[in-house]
């Protein structure tokens, strides 16, 4: 059945429970369809794995070329504050301790700047980590017979179906 015969049949259903021979005529026929039944769930499982896992490889890039933009834009916001050459702040008669403190700011511009590049690259490892190797999973599922009453008159009178 389509997926719209499924909806349609499953609508029509009700919760009257099959007679008891129709019930031991299904637990038979499970014991049949069940390995080829986890067969297909598997198999779609490993197809699904393999679409998504070209999604996660998508948003991961996407991931570290925004991260890599941001890193960027810092240091080149950094380079251009160590940059100033006229600024007008160094024209103003500063005491001992704002030239110190003007003195440690701009150490700290230079560790920072100098950290970028390490910083980046940790951050791309992890963010490429996050998404490597995807773990499938195969949830559990339900199967419902769907008895419809000819098949139960017909099972009545000796039918096979």
């Amino acid at each position: 059945l389509n997926v719209g015969e499924v909806q349609a049949a499953a609508t029509a259903a009700t919760n009257e429970s099959a007679p008891g021979f129709v019930e031991d005529r299904l637990k038979e026929l499970w014991a049949k369809v069940e390995d080829p039944l986890i067969q297909a769930l598997e198999a779609r499982m490993t197809e699904r794995t393999k679409n998504l896992q070209g999604k996660l490889d998508e948003r991961s890039e996407r991931e570290v070329a925004n991260i890599t933009a941001v890193m960027q834009e810092l240091e080149k916001s950094i380079r251009e504050t160590l940059d100033v050459k006229d600024d007008k702040q160094t024209q103003f008669d500063w005491s001992v301790e704002e030239k110190s403190q003007r003195e440690r700011d701009i150490g700290s511009l230079r560790n920072r700047l100098a950290e970028i590049p390490a910083e980046l690259a940790r951050e791309i490892e992890h963010l490429r980590s996050r998404y490597k190797d995807p773990q499938p999973r195969l949830f559990p599922v339900a199967v419902t017979f769907l008895v419809p009453p000819r098949a139960v008159v017909a099972l009545q009178s000796g039918g096979s179906r």
